[in-house]
């Protein structure tokens, strides 16, 4: 594999673990809010072999506990014998995933190759056609057959919305939550308009501390375990 990124150490995306962070090009989706277009459109700035990381790893597994697969979107990739190296080193792996394609994460939990996944919720289904989705009836069973196929799995698992107002009204948050249905705990992050793949959205507000919060309380008032990020 060639990874598109290559964060050597990362302390904030694997909870409770000191780790790395792997990014893939290519993504399934256009979010035009995305804070990394160059890896959403298969642009690679950065050439990072396999055997570079692996390299790495295994110089540095007495400190790393885990390894992050994130992307763009990792499962349009073959991540297995990858991931098979990785764990052959001690190391645990998480896997950042849109959920869109339950095939290759059913195949990867089967395979006990994950330690933990975070699956990212970015909309009620009809929201996704503003991200590049030709269905929001896919969207949606794909989505919650990921989502299935981890409650069956276990708990170590998390969803993360990044909200947006303009992607996400007050409207639409029941049809989100919906969408998710139960979860262990599901993050909320604000927008940043800092780098965006539509130049047009770095106009867009990043929503306030106090909009955050209200969002927050009516996903609680729907049964959804929140925590603002």
């Amino acid at each position: 594999m060639i990874f598109s990124g290559f964060q050597k150490l990362d302390l904030v995306n694997y909870p409770s673990h000191v780790a790395a962070t792997v990014f893939t090009g290519g993504c399934n989706l256009r979010c035009p809010y995305c804070h990394n277009p160059q890896l959403a459109k298969g642009i690679l700035d950065e050439h990072h072999t396999e055997e570079e990381v692996l390299e790495y790893l295994e110089r540095r597994k007495g400190m790393l506990e885990g390894l992050v697969i994130s992307g763009g979107e990792p499962t349009l990739h073959n991540l297995e014998p990858f991931i098979g190296k990785v764990r052959a080193l001690g190391l645990s792996v998480k896997l950042d995933t849109n959920g869109l394609r339950p095939q290759v994460l059913e195949a990867l939990l089967a395979k006990n190759l994950l330690d933990y996944v975070a699956v990212d919720i970015k909309a009620d289904p009809e929201g996704y056609l503003v991200l590049g989705a030709s269905s929001a009836e896919e969207v949606s069973e794909n989505l919650k057959r990921s989502l299935d196929a981890l409650r069956k799995w276990g708990d170590s698992w998390e969803v993360r919305t990044t909200y947006s107002e303009k992607l996400v009204p007050d409207g639409a948050v029941k049809a989100l939550v919906e969408l998710g249905g139960k979860v262990p705990v599901w993050y909320l992050q604000a927008f940043n308009p800092a780098v965006t793949l539509d130049p047009e959205w770095g106009a867009v507000s990043s929503p306030t501390k106090e909009k955050l919060e209200h969002v927050a309380q009516i996903m609680k008032g729907l049964g959804a375990n929140v925590v603002i990020r």
